[in-house]
């Protein structure tokens, strides 16, 4: 438990010194009273701004300049613990959950000045939640009226918004709209839902899905509309990813948990290109790599909290959608935070994990990320055997396979890079199996490799369940037998291990890598037309040359310098030539 003497939490919120990753500290903004949720809004001129919900009203603060922020105006409002922003066409609406139904304030004459109204029809008194759809419906969710499902108003005169019909069929404590479709948080029943609204007298339900913790208490779609996000609101609570390209076969593909075993909450998740932004109370903000929905890796991480662990206080609110791309964090105690994020993919980690007798998916294998005796990130197969997870660094890694009944396999040196996709498909040898008989052997190709050639090492090993290849002490493969080819010249080893569960065998062998051209003579005899050379591309002084076939009609033509007569090579069969430095031509049995 993190403990703070008050003059500690202020030298620290004023030099923004807190747990981060890939996201930097610009400005903070402290306030007298606590805060609830916070939006991101941009004029006409460029500049930007926090619409900060406090207790007492909305307060709007200068951002333009992240390092030096400063509240520009304050709208007093009724009272109120929740308030929630959105905005539309230069106008921000605001909920509470007190009394005076929909805040409107014009934002359109900033930054010189401001000014608003305010809405009750249809008996709104209390609401909590809203969102605008991008064709300018707003929603009204958790409010006073009915059921407090979802109140559809247009926006087109933006002060006095028009009624449009209600989705009554259950309270939605929160929601999206995309189009004429709602997506919409049903808190109480623990799923989230899709509506359809083109018809205001005929709304229809096409799909509905319960989340990981059966508190749905926000949703996000990604802009293609395949794809959803949750957050239940509760201790220990998941980020959770659905597939809803088809409404009526939702499918949960992850789900992601900040600081796992600590109990945080998280509150509220925005999708932003591939990336997932969360409020996450007492962790602060993080960023969560979502370009592969089935795969979550946190790449991002800032904690603007000095409390720990379960419970409501910290970050409310996370808003990353101004120009600038920073992030504006509203957090209930300490204030405003300007942050400025670095959208880093994650290092993908995948496969299958199989019986090396029955062949079999493995389900419930533990599966390790271990950077020395640090393990950086954990996960365990599926009914399927397959696995998904990562980490958010480049480097290089051990990773672990255990479960009762098997020999664990540990594999050493795998490299995992940001953006790619790394698979590891293995298969455990069952603890049955113990005869330990297993004999590493290869054959070798030929000795010396043009660069760039496919080539292939045979495994020809005995008794072995498992292979690892290894280049130059690096792992590279675990297929069979090892098919690949060499960019750069040089000698390196390449060594094959052979595993039978509880011992292994070894086998290696070098190879050269050299700079060799082969003559094809295909279009014409001039040694300069890359069109005469396999790889297209004419040899230089640093390329050794083979002449394959002894043709006198075929043998390359070369002009060793401008303006001299041409000079033709006669190279016995089976030799080859060298181009030296200053166009000397050495030939070689």
């Amino acid at each position: 438990m993190k403990k703070y003497l008050i003059c500690l939490v202020v030298l620290i919120l004023s030099s923004g010194l807190f747990a981060q990753k890939n996201i930097t500290f610009r400005d903070s903004l402290q306030y007298a009273q606590d805060l609830s949720d916070v939006w991101a809004y941009h004029d006409v001129n460029g500049n930007e701004y926090a619409l900060v919900g406090t207790q007492n009203g909305v307060s709007i603060v200068n951002v333009t300049n992240p390092d030096s922020i400063f509240e520009a105006f304050f709208v007093f409002d009724f009272s109120s613990f929740w308030r929630d922003i959105k905005t539309w066409n230069g106008y921000a609406y605001v909920s509470n959950e007190s009394l005076g139904g929909l805040l409107i304030i014009n934002l359109q004459n900033l930054p010189g000045s401001i000014s608003n109204s305010r809405y009750t029809g249809e008996g709104l008194s209390t609401i909590h939640n809203l969102h605008i759809s991008d064709n300018g419906i707003l929603g009204v969710f958790g409010s006073n009226v009915g059921m407090g499902g979802c109140m559809f108003y247009d926006l087109a005169n933006p002060t006095s918004p028009t009624y449009l019909g209600q989705y009554n069929a259950a309270y939605l404590h929160d929601g999206y709209l995309k189009g004429d479709t709602l997506f919409g948080a049903e808190l109480n029943n623990g799923q989230f839902s899709i509506i359809d609204f083109s018809n205001m007298n005929s709304l229809v339900t096409l799909g509905t899905q319960n989340t990981p913790n059966n508190f749905t208490h926000n949703v996000w779609p990604t802009d293609d509309g395949n794809y959803l996000f949750t957050t239940d609101e509760v201790n220990g609570g998941f980020v959770g990813a659905f597939d809803i390209s088809n409404v009526g076969l939702i499918e949960e593909l992850d789900r992601y948990q900040s600081s796992p075993g600590s109990h945080v909450i998280p509150h509220n998740v925005h999708v932003i290109n591939d990336f997932l932004v969360t409020s996450y109370y007492k962790d602060g903000v993080t960023i969560v790599d979502a370009s592969r929905p089935h795969n979550l890796i946190e790449v991002g991480h800032y904690d603007t909290s000095p409390f720990s662990g379960s419970g409501f206080a910290g970050a409310w609110g996370a808003t990353p959608f101004l120009p600038s791309g920073n992030i504006l964090v509203s957090d209930i105690e300490e204030g405003l935070f300007v942050l400025t994020p670095s959208y880093v993919k994650g290092c993908y980690l995948e496969g299958t994990i199989t019986d090396a007798v029955t062949f079999g998916q493995v389900n419930a294998v533990s599966i390790e990320i271990q950077k020395g005796i640090e393990t950086e990130a954990l996960t365990t197969t599926n009914a399927a055997g397959e696995y998904a997870f990562g980490v958010a660094d480049s480097s290089n890694y051990t990773v672990r396979f255990t479960k009762t009944g098997y020999h664990s396999k540990i594999i050493n040196n795998v490299i995992l890079d940001n953006g790619q996709l790394t698979t590891l498909d293995i298969k455990l040898v069952p603890t049955s199996l113990n005869n330990c008989s297993t004999i590493a052997q290869v054959s070798t190709p030929d000795s010396m490799i043009c660069l760039n050639d496919t080539f292939t090492i045979t495994n020809l090993s005995t008794n072995g369940y498992n292979y690892e290849w290894y280049k130059d002490s690096i792992f590279i493969s675990q297929s069979t037998n090892l098919t690949t080819s060499i960019p750069t010249t040089g000698m390196y080893q390449y060594m094959l291990v052979s595993d039978q569960g509880i011992c292994s065998d070894t086998a290696t062998l070098s190879i050269q890598a050299d700079a060799f051209a082969f003559w094809t003579g295909n279009a014409d005899v001039m040694y300069s037309n890359p069109n005469n050379w396999e790889k297209l591309s004419v040899p230089d002084s640093t390329s050794n040359v083979i002449l394959p076939v002894f043709l006198e009609e075929s043998n390359p033509t070369i002009v060793i310098n401008p303006g001299m007569r041409a000079r033709e090579l006669f190279v016995p069969l089976g030799a080859y030539f060298e181009v030296l430095l200053g166009g000397s031509i050495q030939v070689g049995q």
